[in-house]
């Protein structure tokens, strides 16, 4: 099974992983991973300060203009021979249209407005959300505006729903 999920900043995106990662055998990564390794190579001096978006998008989208797949590859190699996957931080045009070739269910994650900006000012990050110009498409919802276990519930129906799909496909 592989899952990709969206949604915007301190939506509950690693949560849901970790959700996924409690009930279900995955490898767990993040496109965003390699883009973060590079970028504190380059910035040690910001390693343990509250992340800084706007620094990290200023620094990283010329590399993604030059050649736009940088993080896909990496992410690709490092999946290499995993059955099941979960992608953390789907956010770009290039990344939805890879997971889409590569037969990922697409899951957007939504949280309320004001519980996000809460999270994100906890975190000692800026509210203001201007990193988000592409809207991805999801295949599915889940809604991460009740308790843990509302979350919950909500993800393990999710997965009975893609089982099902699997099993169908692998009929095909």
């Amino acid at each position: 099974m592989r899952i990709a999920l969206c949604g915007e900043p301190r939506s509950g995106k690693d949560t849901v992983g970790n959700i996924i990662s409690s009930m279900v055998v995955v490898h767990r990564t993040a496109f965003g991973k390699f883009m973060k390794f590079g970028y504190y190579k380059e910035h040690p001096e910001m390693l343990g300060l509250p992340k800084d978006r706007e620094h990290m998008i200023s620094w990283s989208q010329p590399l993604v203009d030059s050649y736009p797949n940088i993080w896909v590859h990496q992410l690709e190699r490092e999946i290499e021979g995993y059955k099941n996957i979960v992608i953390t931080d789907l956010r770009q045009p290039h990344e939805e249209k890879w997971c889409r070739e590569n037969d990922f269910h697409i899951v957007r994650v939504h949280r309320p407005e004001e519980e996000r900006r809460k999270a994100q000012l906890a975190k000692g990050e800026n509210p203001d959300n201007k990193d988000l110009p592409y809207e991805v498409k999801a295949d599915y919802p889940i809604y991460n505006d009740g308790s843990l276990e509302d979350l919950q519930s909500q993800v393990d129906n999710l997965l009975d729903c893609l089982n099902e799909i699997e099993m169908k496909r692998r009929r095909l």
